[in-house]
C-alpha cells in the first residue's frame, strides 16, 4: 500500500510539472548574431621595443628601456649586469657567490639589507614582490627578457601605489619576438663560465 501510495504522489508531481511546462508562453526567436574577428597582430598583446620606446617617450619623467640589443653586448648573469648602468637606478650584488641584488631607485630602499621595498619588479606586468610589497631581485634570469622598461619615482604609479621608487618591468619575449635560434656563451676571469 506504501509503494502505492508513493507512486500515485510521483505521478501527480510529474504530471504537474509537465503541464506546468507545456502552459508557458510560445518561445521568442532572437535574431541572428553574427561573430567576426579580427587578426591580431604580436603588439596587441605585448609591444615591442619599438613600441614600447615610443610608450615611454610620452611619459614625461624619468624612465629607461633596456633593449635586447644591450643585454647582449656583454654579461647577463645578474641584475646589476642587466641594469646597473641605467641613470638613477643603483644595484649593488650582496656577494660574488649569490646572485642577490639590492636595487635602490632614487635613494629608496637603501636603508634595507637585501630584500626590496618600495620599488616594484614586474614581469609582463605581474608583480613578482611579495604580498607586503617586499621582494628579491634574483627572481628573474637577464637572458629571458626581451626588453625591460624602468620607471623612476612617481612615474611608477600605473603598477600600484607601492612603488615609491619606482618599478622594474621585465618584458619577456613572445613567440613572435623571440629569436627561433639561439646560443650563448659567456666566460671571463676567475673561472666564469655560463652557457
Amino acid at each position: 500500500m506504501k509503494i502505492f501510495l508513493k507512486l500515485i504522489i510521483f505521478g501527480c508531481l510529474i504530471s504537474a510539472s509537465a503541464s506546468a511546462y507545456s502552459s508557458g508562453e510560445s518561445s521568442t526567436r532572437l535574431p541572428e548574431v553574427v561573430v567576426t574577428d579580427h587578426s591580431q597582430s604580436a603588439s596587441s598583446v605585448v609591444p615591442e621595443a619599438e613600441e614600447a620606446r615610443a610608450e615611454l617617450e610620452k611619459i614625461p619623467g624619468g624612465v629607461y628601456l633596456v633593449e635586447k640589443e644591450d643585454i647582449n653586448r656583454g654579461r647577463a648573469s645578474t641584475p646589476q649586469d642587466l641594469l646597473g648602468w641605467v641613470p638613477g637606478l643603483h644595484v649593488q650584488q650582496r656577494d660574488t657567490a649569490s646572485l642577490e641584488s639590492r636595487i635602490s631607485i632614487r635613494g629608496s630602499g637603501l636603508q634595507r639589507t637585501f630584500h626590496l621595498r618600495g620599488i616594484n619588479l614586474l614581469q609582463d606586468g605581474i608583480p613578482l614582490n611579495q604580498a607586503d610589497g617586499s621582494g628579491d631581485a634574483q627572481r628573474f634570469d637577464p637572458l629571458t627578457v626581451d626588453y625591460t622598461e624602468v620607471y623612476r619615482g612617481g612615474n611608477a604609479l600605473r603598477y600600484g601605489s607601492s612603488t615609491l621608487g619606482g618599478a622594474v618591468n621585465f618584458v619577456s619575449p613572445t613567440g613572435y619576438t623571440a629569436d627561433p635560434f639561439q646560443a650563448r656563451l659567456e666566460f671571463g676571469s676567475f673561472d666564469y663560465i655560463r652557457s
